[in-house]
């Protein structure tokens, strides 16, 4: 939870002007650890989508390194349609 509250600390918490998936994730990965980030979550998201339901999802990717967990928080007054 402390992630969580972090990302809104460190204004890393947005609403998302798009109802596309793809958009939404490539937004909020580009927020989260720049451009190159984007093929990595869109690619995960093929592989396993991450909606948990109940108008949520938690798209996450599993980093090999040393270092701090990272958090971006999206919200969408319109939704979005995740497939899930």
């Amino acid at each position: 939870m402390h992630v969580f509250f972090d990302a809104i600390q460190n204004d890393r918490f947005f609403c998302l002007s798009s109802t596309d998936k793809g958009d939404a994730i490539a937004f909020l990965a580009e927020h989260l650890g720049g451009a190159d980030l984007v093929p990595e979550f869109l690619s995960r998201e093929e592989e396993c989508n991450t909606g948990i339901g109940d108008g949520l999802a938690i798209p996450h990717l599993r980093d090999h390194g040393d270092g701090p967990i990272s958090c971006v928080v999206g919200w969408s007054k319109r939704g979005l349609d995740y497939g899930s």
